[in-house]
């Protein structure tokens, strides 16, 4: 083969190659920068609760990647959850802090990157995770532009805390690929100035 073949097929090569990794590869992978009035931030103790919540799931290398989708869910949990949690947990739910989680969650916020724990936090948005899942191989493109996502996507709620803020609940789900996903309501108790996990109970599982 001559020499302007080999170059005519490094070319071809690297063009090829250029398409298919632009396929895949082609989302910006940090957190969107958000400008939030004051009305519309998630305050402090929030971010703390759930941070609270993710570090002991820690069994990930410090290189790995926290994915959460950028909106809160506020249509997960209804009236049954919170019977179902506590038929399942023997634990009675505070009426306060029901009362301050379905306050809160009565419409959808945006999330900041404001979570204290050892693993790159990425907050996906709505357009961004579309623009993965345009097509069939989305999960394939979301690994390939999130490599060290082992725990997929995560989406969460806001927080509901009893009166004097000694207990916390919120939802919190998880998706893998198109077959493994759950989701779980989530009880924390604050114990020497930490919270700690109580329990949980499933909502759903897939």
């Amino acid at each position: 083969m001559n020499i302007y073949k080999k170059i005519g097929l490094l070319l071809i090569v690297f063009i090829l190659s250029n398409i298919i990794y632009g396929y895949f590869i082609n989302i910006d992978n940090e957190s969107e920068k958000i400008s939030l009035n004051e009305s519309e931030r998630i305050p402090d103790d929030e971010y703390e609760v759930i941070s609270s919540f993710f570090i002991p799931q820690g069994t990930y290398p410090q290189s790995a990647k926290l994915v959460i989708e950028q909106l809160t869910t506020n249509d997960k949990v209804g009236d049954s959850s919170f019977n179902g949690f506590e038929n399942y947990t023997k634990i009675k739910l505070d009426a306060s802090l029901i009362d301050d989680f379905k306050k809160k969650n009565a419409n959808t916020y945006k999330l900041e990157n404001k979570f204290s724990i050892q693993q790159k936090v990425v907050i996906i948005s709505e357009k961004k995770r579309k623009d993965i899942f345009r097509d069939d191989v989305g999960w394939l493109r979301f690994y390939m532009n999130h490599p060290g996502s082992y725990s997929g996507i995560h989406e969460i709620s806001r927080v509901g805390f009893n009166d004097n803020k000694t207990q916390a609940l919120f939802y919190h789900g998880f998706q893998l690929d198109g077959d493994m996903a759950q989701g779980n309501l989530i009880l924390l108790t604050k114990e020497n100035g930490k919270w700690i996990i109580k329990a949980y109970s499933r909502e759903w599982i897939a």
